[in-house]
């Protein structure tokens, strides 16, 4: 299993950091700003919640957005005009799942799902002062050939546990099922040096890469197809301005358990807490974060240098997990080293600005294969996200132990990524993660194709392999997938 468990439970000199800092735009991409690349085998994103704001002033910008790994700094959102504006995309998915139980066990064949998914938001830029704020809902729509099993469970009627605020709900109708959920809502306001945001938005920290150990607030998992899932959290976030090339930010987000229906249950020890300096120096971006993430201790660093053409980068995170002793699943003689490290070094370099490539070493020594009684948490975290009822776990130590983290059987994992832009328009690509410990693979095969100024026809796969079946390798036993989607902004 690799899952990077989603935390759910993110001009003039004294611009607002929230509008200023946009994205430059990718080479030969006719000036449109976009999330493409960002991750990996992601095709273009377009729409108002995709964009993206790096660390004002800095030298590399340019240099990084052609190389296509620029610092996902704060929330994607638009560049929007004073007064109130609305917007939004209609999505229709087709979805096709083999099942994951053994070919002997099966009782089913292949999940086929069509999903539609359609998003309204509203923006208020307030015209005399300098505060705007966002809303954004969705609204979606699940059919399947097989909606009693638990594939269609899995993928469809999981929630975002543990959030300030939940405002979702699901109405299941045997054959159909309907699910609504507010995405974003969220209030900004500078202030001199300060920008200040406040509700629930999208937090990315880092360089775009296929996993980001840094990454701590609202990261992507390795297998997300389209950026527009990746769901928000309710969490202040506040940043001052050191300098131009300078910034120091603070998160505070605090964590409801499953049990407390009342907000002023929440405890101190919940809280998340993270501060993060960046700063840019010619060439060199340099970032440097501490604090409390999910009952644990983290501090980290990461170091990226455009040199030759190419981008280097090294990003490190410590993690000392708070008294393990806590939880029910461990006993004296199997706990687990209380600090753990995990170091992702890379290169990217584009070819012609238009075939971009990419290299990364992961090495994480909080690996399952030296925690057994971890894997069973993060299965039962699974298994608390297919409910809403709120009272059958109300411990919550799944939760906190596997939440925000990433989580990989093997110790060490190779990720490439290739994507080519072809006219603007067309945009083949290919991510492969490989297992050397384990001997297995992961494919991710993917075409993007903007056959309209508004509209994105995408086809992918995700694909894993096994070369030796007695090992307990990263990818052993994932069934393969399918999809396509179509989108459109209004």
């Amino acid at each position: 299993m690799l899952a990077l468990v989603i935390v759910a439970g993110g001009g003039r000199a004294q611009e607002s950091y929230f509008d200023s800092e946009k994205t430059q735009p990718d080479a030969n991409s006719s000036g449109r700003t976009t999330r493409q690349n960002e991750r990996f085998r992601l095709p273009k994103q377009k729409g108002p919640e995709d964009q993206i704001n790096p660390t004002p002033g800095s030298e590399t910008r340019q240099r990084e957005a052609d190389l296509a790994i620029p610092d996902l700094s704060t929330e994607f959102t638009e560049e929007s005009g004073p007064g109130l504006e609305w917007g939004g995309f209609l999505r229709q998915a087709v979805y096709g799942y083999q099942s994951a139980l053994p070919a002997d066990q099966r009782t089913r064949k292949e999940l086929i799902s069509s999903w539609t998914r359609a998003r309204l938001f509203a923006n208020y830029d307030a015209t005399d002062s300098d505060w705007k704020a966002r809303i954004s809902a969705n609204l979606d729509g699940v059919f399947a050939n097989y909606s009693d099993s638990y594939e269609f469970d899995f993928h469809y009627k999981r929630q975002i546990r543990n959030r300030l605020f939940s405002l979702e709900g699901m109405r299941d109708e045997d054959e159909f099922l309907l699910k609504a959920d507010v995405h974003k809502l969220w209030w900004a306001g500078h202030y001199g040096k300060w920008d200040i945001k406040l509700g629930r938005q999208s937090l990315s920290w880092g360089q775009g890469r296929l996993i980001n150990p840094l990454d701590l607030v609202t990261p992507a998992g390795p297998f997300v197809q389209d950026l527009e899932d990746v769901p928000g959290a309710d969490f202040a976030h506040s940043v001052y301005s050191i300098s131009n090339y300078q910034t120091l930010e603070l998160v505070l987000q605090p964590v409801r358990r499953a049990s407390q229906s009342n907000l002023r249950q929440l405890h101190y020890q919940d809280l998340n807490a993270l501060i993060r300096y960046k700063g840019s120096f010619g060439a060199t971006d340099w970032s440097l974060l501490g604090g409390r993430h999910f009952h644990s201790w983290v501090f980290g660093s990461e170091v990226s240098h455009t040199r030759w053409g190419a981008a280097l980068r090294a990003a490190w995170l410590a993690r000392h997990e708070a008294r393990l002793t806590d939880y029910d699943f461990y006993d004296n003689d199997q706990l687990p080293p209380v600090v753990s490290h995990q170091l992702n070094l890379g290169i990217s370099y584009a070819f012609w600005g238009t075939l971009r490539t990419n290299l990364e070493v992961l090495i994480n020594t909080a690996c399952l294969l030296k925690d057994p009684a971890y894997a069973s948490h993060v299965e039962r975290a699974h298994e608390q996200e297919l409910t809403y009822d709120d009272q059958r776990y109300s411990d919550d130590q799944s939760f906190f132990r596997s939440s925000g983290r990433v989580i990989t059987k093997q110790p060490y994992l190779i990720q490439s990524s290739i994507d080519y832009e072809l006219k603007d328009v067309y945009r083949p690509g290919l991510v492969v993660i490989f297992d050397p410990e384990g001997e297995s693979l992961f494919l991710g095969p993917a075409f993007s194709w903007d056959f309209a100024d508004e509209g994105v026809w995408t086809i992918g796969a995700s694909l894993f392999e096994e070369y030796q079946a007695n090992k307990d390798g990263e990818f052993k036993d994932l069934p393969p997938m399918a999809y396509t989607f179509i989108r459109f902004h209004f």
